[in-house]
């Protein structure tokens, strides 16, 4: 802060009651500015003791930028699932090479395969590595410090070169030439299957969702959200089209806009796909064709809990 008077003479200070102190500041002098507050009506800083006020109007103040050190709290730390903190390690030189100690920086993306609280701390599952080279799932990081990460490893089913194509590229025109394919002999009943459920991952989610049988132990203990496993499934095996894994994860009106682009597109299979709702005896029950909306809720349902 500078001492800015209109007469260039020196400037009086004041106590904390706002009474003038026998103490002059001269023009253009500089000192730095410990609190601020509203004397008597007008805006004060003190520059020193609690009788050591100056008047706004006589000051200039510049803001300094600042800047932020390394702390060593920037990692987050790894548990184990009884909530004792863990090593974690990771491989130098080449795949086979020696471990060494390793870290997860706070506000990272991370793998999770799972969640479920730990001494009352909501915990993501994770895959790390022991000192020994060897892969386990037995970790977990506190929610609050890491972002999710839903695209690493991924794999799309437009884009599946074991069953459409040498290349990813030719997996996609392939895919997309068999869906026209589909789409142009006007299917009857459900004979657009498996390109409708390719392209809708909410819908197949809510299905497994109430189908799947799990302890009630798992439930209560180690749980996915319908976005973690959607990332789990598509991670093992099971994969969508990389437009509507996209448009999910983006959010509900994303995939909303996504459906009813698909729809208008594939009006055929969109066709018979709701006859096949509406009546087949299994997918009768789920009730896909209604617009519920899940993303941070628990995968699994209540009702198929083994007790």
């Amino acid at each position: 802060m500078t001492v800015v008077s209109k007469n260039g003479k020196q400037v009086r200070l004041y106590d904390d009651k706002g009474n003038a102190t026998k103490t002059y500041k001269k023009n253009g002098s500089k000192f730095v500015v410990y609190e601020q507050a509203t004397i008597n009506g007008q805006l004060m800083y003190r520059i020193g003791s609690s009788k050591q006020w100056i008047p706004a109007k006589y000051s200039k103040v510049t803001l300094k930028k600042t800047t932020t050190t390394k702390k060593t709290t920037a990692y987050t730390t790894v548990y184990n699932s009884k909530g004792k903190p863990v090593k974690i390690y990771k491989r130098i030189k080449s795949e086979f090479g020696p471990t060494v100690e390793t870290h997860i920086k706070k506000g990272s993306a991370v793998v999770v395969h799972g969640q479920g609280p730990i001494n009352g701390q909501l915990m993501y599952n994770i895959t790390t590595m022991t000192k020994n080279g060897d892969y386990t799932k037995k970790y977990w990081v506190p929610a609050k410090d890491v972002k999710v990460d839903y695209f690493t490893d991924v794999d799309y089913a437009d884009y599946d070169t074991h069953h459409y194509g040498s290349t990813p590229t030719k997996a996609k025109a392939n895919y997309e030439a068999e869906l026209a394919e589909t789409e142009n002999s006007n299917p009857k009943y459900d004979e657009g299957l498996i390109f409708w459920e390719d392209a809708h991952p909410l819908e197949m989610l809510r299905e497994e969702s109430q189908t799947v049988k799990i302890a009630k132990s798992t439930y209560e203990k180690h749980n996915q959200t319908y976005a973690q496993r959607l990332a789990y499934r598509s991670r093992n095996g099971l994969g969508w089209t990389k437009e509507s894994y996209t448009a999910y994860m983006k959010g509900e009106a994303a995939y909303r806009q996504y459906e009813a682009k698909w729809a208008a597109k594939y009006p055929n299979i969109t066709r018979s796909m709701k006859v096949v709702l509406e009546t087949d005896s299994y997918y009768k029950k789920f009730n896909l064709n209604t617009f519920e909306w899940h993303f941070n809720d628990k995968f699994f349902t209540a009702k198929n809990i083994r007790k």
